[in-house]
C-alpha cells in the first residue's frame, strides 16, 4: 500500500545519507551522525535504562575517535579494530578462568568484578570506579537494592590483607564535554581515621 511504500522511501533516503556521509566521515563523528539522523537518542531514552544505554554508544564514539582514517575505510578499520579486542578479551577471560588463583605462585595483575572476588584475598586491593551512579547504580538509588549495593562495596574492601586502593574520576567524558562525576556516596562509611587521602 501507499503507506508502507512511503515508509520503505524514508527508509532508502535515511540508507543514502549515511552512505554518502561515511565516504567522507571519520567513524566517530559518523557514529554521531547515525544517532542523529535515525533520532537513535529519542529511542534508547524512552527505556528507563536509556541513560546508561546512551552511555554506552557515547563510549564506542569516544573509542572510534582513535581510528583517523576518513570514509568506509576507516569504519572497516574501527570494526577489525572492536573484534579483535573482543577476541583478546575473550581469549583472557578463559585464560583467566584456568590459571592458579594463588597470586604467590603466578604473581600478577588480576581484574575481577566485585561478585567474582567473593570468596578471595590479595595483598593489595584497587577499588575502581568509586562513583554515583556506578556503586551505587544508578538503577538501585532509590530502591530496595541499595543495601545489596552496600554489601558489594563491602566485600570489595574486605578482598585487602594489608592495602586498599579507593579511586573514582573527577570527570568523565561525554563525546567532545567533560562533566563533574560525584564520588561514591559509601565512600562516607570508612572510618576518617583509617582513609589517607593522595
Amino acid at each position: 500500500n501507499k503507506r508502507s511504500l512511503r515508509v520503505l522511501l524514508q527508509f532508502a533516503e535515511v540508507l543514502e545519507t549515511m552512505r554518502e556521509a561515511a565516504v567522507v566521515t571519520p567513524p566517530s563523528l559518523l557514529i554521531d551522525f547515525v544517532c542523529k539522523v535515525t533520532g537513535f537518542k529519542d529511542y534508547l531514552m524512552k527505556d528507563e535504562t536509556g541513560d546508561d544505554r546512551w552511555a554506552n554508544v557515547q563510549e564506542l564514539a569516544d573509542a572510534a575517535d582513535r581510528t583517523k582514517t576518513m570514509g568506509v575505510e576507516g569504519v572497516l578499520e574501527f570494526l577489525e579494530e572492536v573484534v579483535l579486542m573482543a577476541d583478546d578479551d575473550e581469549i583472557e577471560l578463559e585464560k583467566e578462568i584456568e590459571i592458579d588463583i594463588d597470586v604467590k605462585k603466578n604473581p600478577r595483575v588480576k581484574l575481577m568484578t566485585l561478585h567474582a572476588s567473593k570468596g578471595l584475598e590479595f595483598e593489595l586491593v584497587f577499588l575502581v570506579g568509586l562513583e554515583e551512579d556506578i556503586i551505587p547504580h544508578i538503577r538501585s538509588i532509590g530502591t530496595k537494592e541499595m543495601e545489596e549495593e552496600r554489601r558489594l562495596m563491602y566485600v570489595g574492601t574486605t578482598r585487602a590483607k594489608t592495602q586498599l586502593y579507593l579511586t573514582w574520576r573527577q570527570f568523565k567524558q561525554f563525546g567532545d564535554k567533560y562533566v563533574p562525576v560525584s564520588p561514591s556516596r559509601f565512600l562516607a562509611d570508612y572510618p576518617q581515621g583509617c582513609v589517607e587521602v593522595l
